[in-house]
């Protein structure tokens, strides 16, 4: 089949994989969100659980309708990065989340959000206009991407792409070019299993399948800024930024594929991380391990405040 034979739908599909090598794609059309599905978004981020992220309050205008990024809007295409890692670091290390280990995904796949528009710019539509998301613009992103057909939200909240598991970054492009789209996933396939809320160890995932941020260990790790409430150090365990239970644990990412994306390689700081650099948490050591990493998300002060905890956990002497 030659290239002239493919769709637009095709080319692009083609080349996210050949060029990108992006790990999976679906399309949805940009339209307003479904009213059922925004006012129970509007309900569950005005409850105290969520009171720490009152960013996902704002640009209500622009979550409700993808139009409003992009006045010409038609399609967004959705992306899939895999981070599962093929080399991890010891369980004998303070533990990093596996989406940290390389470098920031925001650019990471932005710039292969970039390279995609730019292909359609120049080979499918010269007067395609388009928008590059990844997390940088408030779009409700876990319903574009059941949307597209390309994953559906799990008992975990995590998203999961059918046989292939929940360790991906998304990222969105916005565009005014008509495309060929996925049927959204309508089948729960977590059937009967618990492991994900038996095992979250913040306690974040309740039994009605409700979700508590606040109880959240990759919240309070990386968003919560200043002091936790009584309790939550001691639930750390030797988590110092984020944390991966509810996706180690999930039967679906039983035989993930490791990824072979350079940039997500781990880093040698994480790699090497000691109990004994914790204890000396210099602005040095918080710049080694969070340069041009996700990372950065969280400030010194509080990386700090994870290491403490992490350290008291472990009955360090430089803690005792």
């Amino acid at each position: 089949m030659t290239q002239q034979s493919l769709s637009p739908t095709e080319l692009i599909v083609h080349y996210a994989h050949d060029e990108l090598h992006l790990s999976a794609v679906g399309l949805a059309p940009a339209q307003a969100v479904q009213p059922d599905v925004w006012r129970a978004y509007q309900k569950t981020i005005t409850g105290d659980a969520y009171a720490g992220l009152d960013y996902l309050q704002r640009y209500d205008e622009v979550r409700a309708d993808p139009r409003k990024l992009l006045p010409d809007a038609k399609s967004i295409i959705v992306v899939a990065q895999s981070y599962y890692p093929p080399v991890k670091q010891p369980l004998s290390a303070p533990q990093v989340a596996y989406y940290a280990y390389g470098r920031d995904y925001h650019k990471v796949v932005r710039k292969k959000l970039e390279r995609l528009l730019a292909f359609i710019q120049s080979d499918i539509d010269q007067t395609a206009t388009g928008r590059v998301c990844c997390d940088t613009a408030p779009l409700l992103e876990r319903y574009w991407i059941m949307q597209s057909g390309l994953a559906y939200q799990g008992r975990s909240k995590m998203m999961i792409i059918p046989k292939l598991g929940t360790f991906f970054i998304y990222g969105f492009l916005v565009v005014s070019l008509p495309l060929e789209y996925g049927v959204a996933i309508d089948v729960d396939y977590c059937g009967n299993c618990r492991r994900c809320i038996d095992n979250c160890p913040g306690g974040a995932l309740q039994a009605d399948g409700t979700f508590r941020a606040d109880h959240c260990l990759s919240y309070l790790t990386i968003e919560h800024r200043g002091d936790w409430t009584d309790g939550v150090a001691e639930r750390l365990g030797d988590r110092l930024f984020g944390c991966d239970v509810c996706q180690t644990v999930c039967p679906h990412n039983a035989r993930c594929t490791p990824h072979d994306e350079p940039d997500f390689m781990i880093r040698p700081a994480i790699a090497q991380l000691t109990y004994e650099q914790l204890a000396n948490f210099t602005p040095q050591l918080y710049e080694t391990l969070t340069i041009g990493s996700s990372m950065r998300r969280c400030a010194y002060e509080d990386l700090r405040r994870n290491a403490e905890a992490v350290l008291a956990n472990q009955n360090h002497p430089s803690v005792i």
